[in-house]
C-alpha cells in the first residue's frame, strides 16, 4: 500500500494535470468559440482525414449518436465535409478550409498555454517533465483509438516520435 507521501505526490500530479487541461480548454474555447470537444473533433479529423464518424466517436470516447450530432453541427458551421466512404455504408470526414483554420487556432492556443506555463522552468526541468510524459503516453497509447484519444488536441507535426508513428512501427 502506498505511503502518505505517495498519495500526496499523486494528488499534486493530478492537480497539475487538471490545471494544464483546464487552461488549454479555456484558451481553445475562448479563441475558437467552440466547445473543446468540437475543437478536439476537428483536430482528430485533421489527424485522420477520411475516417468515418464511428472512428472519430471512438477516438473522442463519445457515443456514435453524440458524435453524429456534433459532426452535423460542424458541417452546418462549414468546418467539415461529409464524403461517401469506400464501402458506401458510412461517410468519411474531411476538413474544409475553415475547419483547418480552427485547427490551426486550436493548436496555437494550446502551444501558447504550454509555453506560458512552462516558462518559469529550466530546460532541464522541462526535459524531465517531457521524458516522464513521453513514458506515460507510451504506456497508455496501446492502440490507434487510445493514441487518438490522448492526442485529440495534439499537434502531430510537433511530436517526434508521434505515438501514432510508434504504433505503426510496432505493428
Amino acid at each position: 500500500m502506498p505511503d502518505q507521501s505517495s498519495f500526496a505526490a499523486l494528488n499534486v500530479i493530478g492537480a497539475a494535470a487538471l490545471l494544464i487541461a483546464d487552461e488549454m480548454t479555456h484558451a481553445v474555447e475562448a479563441e475558437t468559440g467552440l466547445a473543446v470537444i468540437s475543437a478536439a473533433a476537428l483536430v482528430s479529423i485533421a489527424h485522420a482525414p477520411g475516417e468515418p464518424i464511428d472512428f472519430i466517436a471512438k477516438s473522442l470516447r463519445r457515443s456514435h449518436s453524440t458524435v453524429v450530432r456534433l459532426i452535423a453541427s460542424l458541417v452546418e458551421q462549414g468546418y467539415v465535409e461529409k464524403r461517401s466512404a469506400v464501402d458506401g455504408r458510412a461517410v468519411s470526414l474531411e476538413l474544409t478550409r475553415s475547419g483547418r483554420a480552427v485547427v490551426r487556432k486550436t493548436l496555437l492556443q494550446r502551444q501558447e498555454v504550454l509555453q506560458s506555463m512552462m516558462e518559469p522552468f529550466s530546460t532541464t526541468e522541462v526535459g524531465r517533465l517531457e521524458a516522464a510524459s513521453r513514458r506515460l503516453i507510451e504506456l497508455h497509447a496501446t492502440d490507434e483509438i487510445r493514441a487518438m484519444w490522448i492526442c485529440r488536441l495534439c499537434d502531430g507535426e510537433a511530436c517526434d516520435p508521434c505515438p501514432m508513428q510508434v504504433l505503426e512501427q510496432a505493428s
